[in-house]
This record gives C-alpha cells, structure tokens and sequence, in this order.
C-alpha cells in the first residue's frame, strides 16, 4: 500500500482531488439549475477530507 510509504503526500493527493470534484460538479450542478445537488456534494466533501485535512503523522 501507497499511504504507510508516503503518508503525507498521499493526503495532500487526496485532498487536492476531492476539493476539484467538489468545484467542478458542484459548479456543473449549479449552471444545470440543480444547486440542491451542490449543497449535497459540500457533505460529501466535509466527510471526505474532514478527516484529512490536518497533516499525516509520520
């Protein structure tokens, strides 16, 4: 496995990752007139990464 090698770059990885899935669906959601898909997607996001989002112990 990737992540016991290289904790912290596999974080920032992910992270980077779901925060472009985040901007480009939710954006796509809003210009289709579907912002309560956008609103669906910031709790996805905030279980996604909540956990990432401080720095991996090495």
């Amino acid at each position: 496995m990737l992540y016991p090698a290289a904790p912290e770059p596999v974080r920032r990885t992910v992270v980077t990752s779901v925060l472009a899935w985040f901007v480009l669906d939710s954006s796509g959601s809003i210009a289709s007139g579907h912002p309560s898909s956008a609103a669906f997607n910031l709790v996805i996001l905030l279980l996604a990464i909540g956990p990432l989002w401080r720095r991996a112990q090495d």
